[in-house]
């Protein structure tokens, strides 16, 4: 391969490649981060590790992070924005 050339970048994908192993506990996370916002991935993914023995591992911890900062961008915009009944953001926030 010419070291000059580069390969073309991918397109992103939307999919995910494999299922979500904090689909069956979400609920149970954001009950923890609503009592503790400032809970972190360590201390959640400890509380988790104590409830759900054997079922995560360290090698969760970034898709935590990022479902982490996912649910934080959501309850900021629900707070700046407000949330209509149907759960969209005010139609007047988006212009």
């Amino acid at each position: 391969m010419n070291p000059l050339h580069h390969p073309a970048p991918s397109k992103p994908r939307h999919w995910r490649t494999r299922a979500d192993p904090f689909a069956d506990v979400w609920n149970e996370i954001e009950c923890w981060l609503k009592d503790e916002p400032q809970l972190g991935s360590t201390e959640l993914l400890l509380k988790l590790e104590d409830t759900h023995p054997g079922k995560f591992t360290e090698g969760h911890r970034r898709t935590l992070q990022r479902r982490l900062q996912e649910w934080r961008v959501r309850v900021v915009r629900e707070l700046v924005y407000g949330t209509r009944a149907d759960g969209n953001i005010l139609a007047e926030a988006r212009k």
